[in-house]
């Protein structure tokens, strides 16, 4: 499986000694066949639950209960999202959800580089300020590079 070339070229980092990160907005499919095509995933299925990325977003572990588990890992979008940036939630016993809002949310947070999303979920993050746009197909999908000083 290969990435289309636009967004194959689009992922590559001149100079970096270690492969690009995505984080993967609300697409499924699309988290499972990155990674078998080379690219780094932040959010997708883990045989060990990544302790070490949740920790950075709850230094504190109170909400380990919900997160400590074998898992599928997806971000998701919620605009309505009043105060907090983000909120874990666990679907199913499988699952674990980071929903975030989509104009206040630094996904430097969450070790990536890119975020790669839908065009209509693609609208909803072009208010971030901790976002780009680095390349679109203007039929289904936006890159935006995270922004290094928010890193």
């Amino acid at each position: 499986m290969q990435l289309v070339p636009e967004l194959q070229s689009a992922l590559k980092r001149p100079g970096a000694s270690v492969p690009a990160r995505v984080a993967v907005v609300n697409e499924d499919l699309w988290v499972s066949a990155l990674p078998i095509s080379g690219v780094g995933v932040v959010n997708s299925f883990f045989y060990d639950p990544p302790l070490r990325f949740w920790r950075d977003l709850d230094p504190e572990g109170k909400l380990e209960p919900i997160y400590n588990r074998y898992q599928f890992m997806q971000i998701k979008l919620e605009p309505a999202m009043a105060g907090a940036d983000f909120q874990i939630s666990s679907p199913r016993m499988d699952a674990v959800t980071l929903a975030v809002q989509p104009q206040r949310f630094d996904f430097a947070k969450v070790k990536a580089d890119f975020v790669l999303a839908n065009l209509q979920d693609a609208d909803l993050l072009k208010g971030n300020a901790h976002l780009q746009i680095e390349k679109t197909d203007g039929v289904n999908w936006t890159l935006f590079r995270v922004m290094s000083d928010a890193k």
